[in-house]
């Protein structure tokens, strides 16, 4: 499999913009199967909807584009923060969705409680399938599951 491990889609702070269907094309004809894609600095300077707009990408196409997100330094402990809360802000979705309850987050870790195993498992697969649509890009996530029965007691 041969994979381009750096290009850049959106518009640009310096004028040019490059699209998902260009890089696409692009990729096609050069026989490159996969790409890690970054958004190009916008000119609003709003990293966040440029992000946004390259997880919407890789959503789209998961099996041509992998995609890493961009934090502007400048901004500091926010920046990296406000990637934290978009992963907390989903994960409190899911639990009320599904009537669970978020125990604690670990970093990039969840832990859920679920009275109901179906529901542990309904709300572990959208957890799942939006963080790799929602969730910002670049981050790598590996999700684990335990169901847990009311019976067997409180997790430790």
């Amino acid at each position: 499999m041969t994979v381009d491990s750096l290009t850049f889609v959106g518009e640009s702070l310096f004028g040019p913009a490059a699209t998902v269907d260009e890089l696409l094309r692009a990729l096609d004809a050069t026989e490159i199967e996969r790409a890690v894609v970054c958004p190009l600095r916008p000119q609003s300077y709003r990293l966040e909807d440029a992000n946004d707009a390259v997880a919407a990408a890789v959503g789209r196409h998961p099996d041509r584009l992998v995609g890493f997100a961009r934090v502007d330094p400048n901004q500091g402990d926010a920046a990296a923060a406000e990637i934290g809360l978009r992963l907390a802000d989903l994960t409190q979705q899911v639990s009320d969705r599904y009537d669970g309850r978020v125990v604690k987050m670990l970093g990039d870790g969840v832990h859920y409680i679920f009275h109901e195993p179906s529901k542990a498992v309904l709300g572990s697969l959208e957890f799942v399938a939006a963080a790799e649509q929602r969730a910002p890009v670049g981050i790598e996530m590996h999700f684990v599951s335990i169901i847990g029965v009311r019976e067997f007691g409180h997790p430790v």
